[in-house]
Order: structure tokens, then C-alpha cells, then sequence
């Protein structure tokens, strides 16, 4: 049983690999045309990235400081791509930055909200993770659905749900208003 836990869960960040480079050599092809010091800054960031997708790709469990840094490079290419048309916000004490999160997540809701939602100057996109020692971690943007004709696949959050039941039997709570979207994620221990 646990063997298939474990094949499971290493399927899954499998499909994640793919995903992610497909959309980051999207945005360089693109920036290479336009503005080729900007496209060397975003292919730099990009392999820093990368290189923690490749080190935390064999665990399960990562440290919830260790994601958050990342986040802060992965952001630092989303910055590079829109500018000032999109905030991110993190407020985390540091008992819960020694708690656990899957590898990747964070990144994952962050790509999510910002391929759903519209971001301009005018009307920005804001991003929030926060915690209050409650054991959780909240990731949360403002709703500014973006009204084009594409079916999503869902498989973003189709995947830190299968990874965080195997992994954990919690699963993250979704909830959306007419302003906002949330996902709450149970921090694990590692």
C-alpha cells in the first residue's frame, strides 16, 4: 500500500514539470523579442527555479521557508512579465515557516491566479499568502476573472488536493466570493 502511495505521489509531481517549463518558455520566447536584457534577468531567475524544482523533486514534504523562498524568485519572474500590475503580499510567522508544505505549491496557486485573472495598472492583481499559527497557510487574490473562451484543465489544483490526500488525508479548502479567491492548505509536519 504504501509502495502505491508513493508511486501515486510521484506521478503527480511528474505532471507539474511539464506544465511549468511549457509556460516560463512561453514568456521567454516572448520577452527575447521584445526586450532581450529583461529575457536574460527572467532566463537567470528561471534557472534558480528550476534548480529548486529539480532538488525538492524526490521529497514529499518541504519546508514551508523553503517554498516561500522560492515563491520569492518565482515572483521575482512574474514581476519581470507584468510589472506593476500584480502585488504579492506574504505575511508568515516563523514557527509556521519550520511546518511542511508539498514542493511547489505555492507556485502553483500563484500561476493559477494570475492565468485566470486580468492584471492592469489600474486594476491590479493582488496576491496574499498569509498564516496565524493556526496551522494553516492562506493563498488568496482578488477576482478579476479574465473572459476568455479556453477550458481550463484544473490540473493545478486537482493536483495539490491528490498530493495533499495521499500525503496527509487533508485536504486544502477552496472558496471564492464574488471578490476574492481562497485556498487554505494544512500545514504538515515534516
Amino acid at each position: 500500500r504504501e509502495n502505491a502511495l508513493q508511486a501515486e505521489l510521484e506521478v503527480l509531481k511528474l505532471q507539474l514539470d511539464p506544465h511549468f517549463l511549457f509556460n516560463n518558455f512561453s514568456i521567454l520566447t516572448q520577452l527575447i523579442e521584445i526586450n532581450k536584457e529583461a529575457a536574460q534577468e527572467f532566463l537567470s531567475s528561471l534557472s534558480k527555479v528550476y534548480r529548486y524544482i529539480l532538488t525538492t523533486g524526490k521529497k514529499d514534504i518541504v519546508s514551508l521557508d523553503a517554498e516561500l523562498r522560492f515563491v520569492e524568485i518565482y515572483f521575482h519572474l512574474i514581476k519581470i512579465r507584468h510589472g506593476e500590475t500584480i502585488h504579492l503580499t506574504v505575511d508568515v510567522p516563523e514557527a509556521d515557516r519550520r511546518k511542511g508544505i508539498p514542493p511547489v505549491t505555492l507556485q502553483l496557486l500563484l500561476e493559477n491566479a494570475i492565468k485566470h485573472n486580468m492584471s492592469t495598472l489600474k486594476k491590479p492583481l493582488y496576491l496574499s499568502i498569509v498564516s496565524d499559527d493556526s496551522g494553516t497557510i492562506v493563498v488568496k487574490n482578488n477576482l478579476q476573472r479574465i473572459n476568455i473562451d479556453y477550458k481550463s484543465t484544473g490540473m493545478g489544483l486537482k493536483n495539490i488536493k491528490e498530493r495533499y490526500q495521499l500525503l496527509e488525508g487533508k485536504m486544502p479548502e477552496i472558496a471564492e466570493t464574488p471578490a476574492s479567491f481562497e485556498v487554505t492548505l494544512p500545514l504538515l509536519n515534516i
